[in-house]
């Protein structure tokens, strides 16, 4: 669909269109109007349409219904729907069946869903076993390469740590600092650090004390703690300078 201004889009969805139907469903969404959504994701649901039935899925889980974001993640994922197959996933992770969210994860990893490529990644990692950080690897290069960022952080920590590979603060930092970029609390921390310390990077006072700030921002308890040792270190107009990439609210390279 083209992107049709919103008269043609309600046109098209009383006419039946459900893929029209669904997308005003989610404008009706991202307004508030929940009822008025769910009525149009239910005419297009009804024509089988498998986004639509999704997104019923997830208006159920924001009231609590978890009984009826299950009947229609399933429905979806019968379609072949992979954010349902994601979505069937964390809420068998969060009724702590674990064995059934990997299964779910893992139907949308091969089909090379990012999310769930990265889930499967953080999985592995907590089971802190030489096969374990095998198979974190495998899935989270398949994710970082989406643009993934809690999967770029975790190889950034995977090579930091030398967990299953030999320790590698450049590559470590690498991946830090791509995930820091996209706006990731921890990698922003972590490469916050390593600027600081030289490690992994060419040491640079700015660099740490921006990202370390970043992160701060974001209420994350380790940088804030660093930050003030950081900001000691520099000079007034490095201050200056870090004052205003942050109000441009610029990303280093």
């Amino acid at each position: 669909m083209a992107n049709p201004s919103h008269q043609e889009l309600v046109a098209q969805a009383k006419a039946g269109d459900p893929e029209a139907q669904n997308a005003l469903g989610r404008f009706y969404a991202q307004q508030g109007s929940e009822r008025q959504a769910a009525d149009w994701f239910q005419r297009a649901a009804d024509q089988g349409f498998a986004a639509a039935k999704h997104n019923l899925g997830v208006l159920a889980q924001r009231v609590g219904d978890d009984e009826k974001a299950e009947h229609w993640f399933k429905s979806a994922a019968r379609d072949g729907w992979l954010n349902s197959f994601v979505a069937l996933a964390a809420m068998a992770e969060q009724a702590g069946q674990r064995a059934l969210a990997e299964q779910c994860y893992e139907i949308a990893a091969k089909r090379g869903h990012a999310d769930a490529q990265d889930a499967l990644g953080r999985l592995a990692l907590a089971t802190e076993t030489d096969a374990g950080y095998e198979t974190a690897r495998s899935w989270s290069e398949l994710a970082a390469a989406q643009g993934n960022a809690g999967a770029q952080t975790r190889l950034g920590t995977i090579y930091h740590e030398g967990l299953g590979v030999e320790r590698d603060p450049k590559r470590a930092a690498g991946y830090f600092l791509s995930a820091a970029r996209a706006g990731h609390a921890g990698a922003q921390f972590m490469i916050g650090a390593a600027y600081h310390t030289g490690l992994g990077v060419k040491s640079n006072r700015v660099e740490a004390v921006y990202f370390l700030s970043l992160s701060a921002r974001q209420g994350n308890e380790f940088a804030k703690a660093y930050l003030t040792r950081a900001q000691a270190d520099l000079s007034a107009s490095e201050k200056a300078l870090v004052e205003q990439r942050l109000r441009q609210g610029e990303t280093a390279h």
